[in-house]
């Protein structure tokens, strides 16, 4: 972090009060990776939600564990600001508290109740955050966590929603956070400023002609008009069949070959939707690139996967072993091929122990309808048990991945109540 002057259009904005280089200071964030800032202002946050069972809610000791990790990592009292310049952040020599809240409206459960009527909920309180542009030049928290009780009371269930607004942070620095709730975690300083030529090895990691293709003109007119053409499935949750998983890994091991859960799942769900192109996100750090577990911030980027790519489970093993040589879509096939993402978070997941409280299920806090895209999730509701979120904007595919072998019955968080 370093303390840069103030120009006199930033001077006059209300932030924390009086505003001078005495109260403030500036941290610049990286404009040079695709996922960066500037194309993250639009992107929702980061955010989960885990329902435990408890007879109180430790609402004393969750208040003062935000307020370790914060003052730990006082970057996430940060403000996203915006000059003349690039945006930046803002972080304030006085910390901010509003990164602890506790909902008043309770969220109403019973077996019946489905995964979707809990993200409808959630996104409709205080506990999830804004995207980037409507926190941009305003005094709106990028970090936050918040308790909403649920009803009826007798239940005794409450959920524990964490939200990271994207732009200052990945997967990875979020599930890093939400691990230091857990009193057996210590709770760490993670840095939050830029390596030095992170983007520049990135892109010969990824292959040149991949690193800006999801961001180039010819791809977001096709996300267009997969928006304006397909409406979207409502999302659906399943879980995975784990054994029938490790059945195909140990009949690849008897080929000769080693293949992940991932790499089984990236194939088959991408096929299943009938995508023309897909993309895997990748965390970035611990790969010689110069970002290792300690550095906060978005290290991700996508490997990708053309359909003889993910036409098995191997194929995306090999695409994930070195930079790729194979050109990305053409500007033709960027605006009218329907394409999808996988992104994994189980990699990131470890169950949250709270103070006389026990964890039942966890799952993300997404909205929807997606952008263009469709999206393929693969995260952990407990430590034993994989699931796999899905919104896909074609109704054919939807039904071809919603009776697909590898997964199971719909995911219900609220089936041990």
């Amino acid at each position: 972090m370093c303390s840069d002057g103030l120009d006199s259009w930033f001077a006059s904005l209300p932030l924390f009060g009086e505003v001078s280089e005495k109260n403030w200071e500036r941290l610049d964030l990286d404009y040079d990776m695709e996922a960066s800032p500037r194309n993250l202002m639009m992107v929702p946050p980061v955010c989960t939600a885990t329902l435990y069972s408890a007879a109180v809610i430790p609402v004393g000791y969750l208040r003062r564990r935000v307020s370790d990790i914060v003052h730990a990592n006082p970057w996430l009292s940060g403000r996203l600001r915006k000059g003349f310049d690039c945006p930046f952040l803002a972080i304030p020599k006085v910390l901010t508290e509003d990164h602890f809240v506790e909902c008043e409206t309770p969220l109403p459960i019973h077996v019946g109740s489905s995964f979707y009527d809990v993200v409808k909920h959630v996104q409709k309180t205080e506990a999830v955050l804004k995207n980037g542009l409507a926190c941009l030049n305003r005094n709106e928290s990028l970090f936050r966590v918040a308790v909403i009780p649920a009803e009826p009371k007798h239940l005794k269930h409450f959920f524990l929603v964490v939200s990271l607004n994207h732009t200052i942070g990945d997967g990875f620095t979020f599930y890093k956070l939400c691990g230091m709730l857990d009193p057996s975690v210590p709770v760490v300083s993670m840095n939050p400023c830029r390596q030095v030529g992170f983007a520049h090895l990135a892109a010969e990691r990824i292959g040149p002609a991949h690193f800006n293709w999801l961001t180039s003109c010819p791809t977001l007119v096709g996300l267009l008009r997969s928006l304006c053409l397909w409406h979207p499935e409502e999302p659906e949750v399943r879980e995975v069949d784990q054994e029938y998983i490790s059945k195909l890994k140990r009949e690849s091991e008897t080929n000769g070959t080693r293949v992940s859960t991932n790499d089984i799942l990236t194939s088959h769900l991408l096929q299943q939707s009938r995508f023309g192109y897909g993309y895997m996100s990748i965390n970035l750090r611990n790969r010689g690139l110069g970002a290792n577990e300690s550095n906060a911030g978005n290290y991700v980027h996508r490997v990708h996967l053309a359909p003889e790519n993910f036409l098995c489970p191997e194929g995306v093993r090999k695409s994930l072993s070195g930079p790729q040589t194979s050109a990305p879509l053409g500007w033709w096939e960027s605006m009218t091929t329907r394409h999808g993402l996988v992104s994994n978070w189980s990699h990131f997941f470890q169950e949250v122990f709270l103070p006389g409280s026990l964890h039942v299920a966890h799952m993300p806090v997404l909205p929807y309808p997606h952008p263009g895209f469709g999206l393929i999730l693969i995260f952990k509701p407990t430590r034993h048990k994989l699931a796999v979120y899905y919104m896909i904007r074609d109704r054919e595919a939807f039904a071809d991945v919603s009776s697909s072998i590898l997964l199971g019955p719909k995911f219900n968080p609220f089936k041990s109540i």
